[in-house]
């Protein structure tokens, strides 16, 4: 098994990303279409599903497995009819298609790659870059209830309470309704700050109909004080974003892949382009107000007004990619005790 993204509860326990794997026989007795099979399928007789897993940690580097979801526990088909999961997917948005947005099926399926939890709620919020699309699901349920489609505060169990960004997957719309496109990073914005409950992600832009840029975009996902969404067949809300910014001419900002964001106190939104290591800060009404290339390869820094190489395995990428930052104010508890004065330079 692997993972992809961990968060801290509040609880100390920790919650993870985890990709599993089905047997191309479990795939076809779940109601999958091996006719949607990309060939790397079909050569491991396998597809690699994606679970959330809660770790109480023990020790310094042990721990137990008190909470778990997975998607292959809420999948609907309308493919094969003698399996107990056939149904019509357009009428069922809670459960997930298992032909995805529609294209042929890659090995790694789901492909989620950021977890984000809302304490307020007990929710917790996945990118899935497969679906193109960001789900919430319920985090006060059994891990027996989070298996089926009812139990917890919500009453729906392991289901999806939300999802959005591609509503061609479960029916509601077509390409044209499409908003995120491979996105990175769903998280929701933090209490204190502007947009506080608001979802936000990197949205890469592959296949973006007018150009092949990257943006970050913040929607208001369809959600009551309580924490009740309103999830409906054939529904797209949101219809849009309500904040979003784009690189231009001057300031290009595109990354196919990683990458991410995040929204500060005093309203400015940290970003970071990972392909190229790209880190900037700009402010509501979109302007850079600090920029920083991470200066920093796989092999130890990069000398002063020297580019960082690109990388040999990935098109349009650098060796100074980075996956993710976050910003941290001096008083961040892990900072207390610690020595915080600056040292030597990275870069001569």
């Amino acid at each position: 098994m692997q993972h992809h993204d961990v968060k801290r509860l509040p609880n100390g326990n920790i919650i993870m990303l985890v990709v599993e794997k089905k047997t191309y026989d479990e795939a076809i007795a779940a109601g999958f279409n091996p006719n949607m099979f990309q060939p790397q399928i079909i050569t491991d007789q396998a597809i690699l599903p994606d679970s959330v897993v809660e770790i109480q940690p023990t020790g310094s580097s042990g721990g137990n497995v008190v909470w778990a979801w997975h998607v292959w526990d809420h999948l609907i088909q309308d493919y094969d009819s003698t399996k107990a999961n056939y149904g019509d997917p357009a009428a069922h948005p809670e459960l997930i298609d298992a032909v995805g947005d529609h294209t042929a099926l890659p090995e790694f399926w789901n492909h989620m790659n950021a977890i984000d939890y809302d304490p307020v709620h007990d929710e917790i919020a996945l990118s899935v870059r497969g679906n193109s699309e960001v789900w919430v699901i319920d985090h006060s349920t059994t891990t027996a209830e989070a298996a089926s489609h009812s139990g917890g505060v919500r009453g729906k169990g392991g289901d999806l309470l939300y999802r959005w960004g591609n509503p061609i997957t479960y029916g509601a719309g077509t390409a044209s309704n499409q908003q995120y496109l491979q996105q990175h990073d769903v998280e929701w914005i933090k209490p204190g700050a502007p947009g506080a409950g608001d979802l936000m992600c990197y949205n890469n832009g592959l296949g973006r109909r007018t150009t092949n840029a990257s943006s970050v975009n913040e929607f208001i996902p369809a959600v009551d004080a309580n924490g009740n969404y309103s999830l409906l067949p054939s529904v797209v809300n949101p219809t849009g974003f309500n904040w979003s910014h784009y690189g231009d001419t001057a300031n290009p900002m595109h990354s196919a892949d990683i990458s991410g964001a995040q929204r500060l106190p005093n309203g400015n939104t940290i970003i970071n382009t990972g392909g190229t290591g790209e880190f900037r800060e700009v402010t509501y009404s979109g302007e850079i107000v600090w920029k920083y290339v991470n200066p920093v390869a796989h092999d130890g820094p990069v000398a002063q007004g020297t580019e960082p190489s690109a990388d040999p395995n990935t098109a349009g990428e650098t060796l100074n990619s980075v996956f993710r930052i976050h910003k941290y104010p001096p008083d961040y508890p892990a900072f207390i005790g610690k020595t915080l004065a600056p040292g030597d330079y990275i870069v001569q």
